[in-house]
């Protein structure tokens, strides 16, 4: 997917996702994990279909302050 058609925020996280797969062997959970979480944020309006629980997990994982998620979660929607 181009990323002008993704929000700025969401291209940094999906980068974000991919480096950190890059740290673990492809057999890993972890890789997959991050991995999946790219796929997803790779996808344009992914925060329409995912439901507010597993985005906030996800937002999570890739290390957002919790005190952000509103925020962050906003201008993905």
């Amino acid at each position: 997917m181009n990323n002008q058609e993704l929000p700025q925020i969401q291209v940094e996280l999906r980068d974000k996702a991919q480096n950190l797969a890059k740290n673990y062997d492809e057999t890993s959970n972890e890789f997959k994990k991050y991995n999946a979480i790219a796929k997803i944020l790779n996808e344009s309006n992914c925060f329409s279909y995912i439901p507010m629980e597993r985005a906030y997990a996800m937002l999570r994982d890739l290390g957002v302050e919790e005190d952000k998620f509103g925020e962050v979660y906003s201008q993905l929607v």
